[in-house]
């Protein structure tokens, strides 16, 4: 396998829906390089009805975010590693995160331990 060449730089555009305050329900996103790639996510739909199917992860412990929303992305990318996932796994989550694990405590999630 060729070796990719030297780090490439390129400004990213960015863009989502606001989603995160006081309720969890997100809407959507995308990012895009351009000539490298570009990601997006949205909602998983019902296959029937159409409408956003919301299914989370909860880890009340956990080391990179307490809650995740799944979701349904796409994304592809150029040389050197050229992908093309259509419709895969995404997740929308918040991520606080130091050393030490997820940053902030909730009442009624508190951190772990250290």
């Amino acid at each position: 396998m060729p070796r990719p060449g030297p780090p490439r730089y390129a400004p990213p555009t960015v863009s989502t829906v606001p989603c995160w305050r006081r309720s969890f329900n997100p809407l959507g996103g995308a990012a895009r390089i351009e000539g490298y790639g570009e990601s997006r996510a949205e909602p998983i739909k019902n296959p029937v009805t159409g409408d956003p199917h919301r299914a989370r992860i909860d880890l009340p412990h956990g080391f990179e975010y307490r809650i995740a929303e799944m979701a349904s992305g796409s994304s592809t990318t150029g040389d050197p590693i050229p992908l093309n996932l259509e419709n895969s796994f995404a997740q929308f989550n918040e991520t606080h995160i130091s050393q030490d694990g997820v940053i902030g405590q909730r009442p009624d999630r508190p951190t772990r331990p250290i």
